[in-house]
């Protein structure tokens, strides 16, 4: 190895909570005496994770165990094989390791006999920690490198009640894929890897995965309160609730018809038809000539007023 950077937890966070999870499918080949005798409690199994060592020379099987807080009913049953994810708690002075998942998630693969499938560098791992030291492993025949850094972890432990702390070395190899990823990788920095367990370094007790992503994490934020719109506010069932419909004191005026512009400005107004006048004959008729004078006198008739009806005298 060269190129190693000193140990620097400038930036780790204060709170410590940065699990190790894992994700296969195990086979039970043991399953052992519950916890206790209570309905529920902690109910446990051996299995194995393979490996097919780093270089691929070093095929291995850990032994384990997997653990579950379920009833008789729910409890995995031997020589089966599951598809599950569970918590990984490795033990920092040796191999063992426990796994802690639910047990209601779980899906039975088959038997030990009729499962066909590979297992051998097909855990996959998603690790949460703090980057604590990373090296540089030269590639034979090339200028290349892979990075190998080492995170810490802390995580809960349900049967002890308290917290466990271990650490996970993980290794980026200089594909056209994570090549630019190296440079990403910083001590101190808060790190999720994805990736797969394929060794057990016995000198330092450390797992080995090998990683295909990487997130580097931003660390805590604080929050400014932003206001909240009206329409913004959730109900206990988790519904938006919509806006109130408000109405403005004082609405616009709109324009009424007589306002409105005429849609058709071409040619001349018309004129209105001229009032129709009518004259009162003599048993208060209105006709439209004047009746004939008496002789020897002018007419007397009255007009009819402007702008009424003329009727039309019932005389022959």
């Amino acid at each position: 190895m060269s190129k190693s950077t000193s140990k620097s937890m400038s930036n780790a966070p204060v709170r410590k909570s940065h699990s190790f999870m894992v994700s296969s499918v195990f086979e039970v080949s043991e399953t052992l005496p519950p916890a206790d005798n209570r309905a529920y409690t902690y109910r446990g199994s051996t299995v194995a994770i393979t490996c097919s060592g780093w270089e691929g020379d070093n095929e291995q099987e850990y032994d384990g165990d997997l653990i579950a807080y379920s009833s008789a009913t729910e409890a995995v049953m031997e020589n089966h094989c599951y598809s599950l994810k569970a918590k990984m708690l490795p033990n920092p002075e040796n191999a063992d390791y426990k796994l802690y998942f639910e047990a209601d998630h779980k899906i039975l693969v088959g038997t030990s006999e009729t499962f066909a499938g590979e297992l051998h560098n097909n855990t996959a791992a998603s690790g949460f920690g703090v980057v604590t030291s990373r090296q540089e492993i030269p590639e034979p025949d090339t200028e290349d490198v892979t990075l190998a850094f080492v995170m810490s972890h802390v995580d809960y432990n349900p049967e002890l009640r308290d917290y466990v702390e271990f650490e996970v070395e993980y290794r980026i190899r200089p594909t056209i894929k994570l090549k630019r990823s190296q440079n990403i990788i910083q001590d101190g920095k808060e790190t999720l890897v994805h990736g797969f367990i394929v060794d057990w370094d016995p000198e330092v007790n450390r797992w080995i995965v090998e990683v295909t992503a990487i997130n580097v994490a931003s660390g805590h934020e604080v929050l400014s309160k932003k206001r909240q719109d009206a329409g913004s506010k959730v109900t206990p069932t988790g519904r938006v609730r919509p806006a109130k419909h408000v109405t403005q004191s004082s609405p616009t005026p709109t324009a009424g018809p007589s306002k409105l512009p005429s849609a058709n400005k071409k040619g001349k107004k018309r004129q209105p038809p001229p009032e129709e006048e009518g004259y009162f004959d003599e048993k208060g008729n209105i006709v439209m000539s004047p009746p004939p004078a008496p002789e020897g006198q002018p007419s007397k008739a009255k007009r009819a007023p402007a702008g009424r009806a003329a009727k039309k005298s019932k005389l022959g």
